[in-house]
């Protein structure tokens, strides 16, 4: 299977790194396609999945 993840923050590395260790194949993209250009399989017919983190980091870390 191939997997691409749009996102080089800490939550994009770590489920790029763990999909590469279970032995899928797996691009990475970012924002600034100056600095990594993604080529991005055909969503046509893909599954979709925003595992973006909303959290609101505007003042400081987030307490439990």
């Amino acid at each position: 299977m191939k997997i691409d993840v749009f996102g080089t923050g800490v939550v994009g590395r770590t489920i790029a790194g763990k999909f590469a260790e279970l032995g899928y194949l797996v691009h990475i993209g970012t924002r600034d396609v100056e600095k990594r250009p993604l080529k991005a399989h055909s969503p046509n017919g893909k599954v979709l999945i925003d595992i973006a983190n909303p959290l609101d980091f505007s003042k400081g870390m987030p307490q439990h």
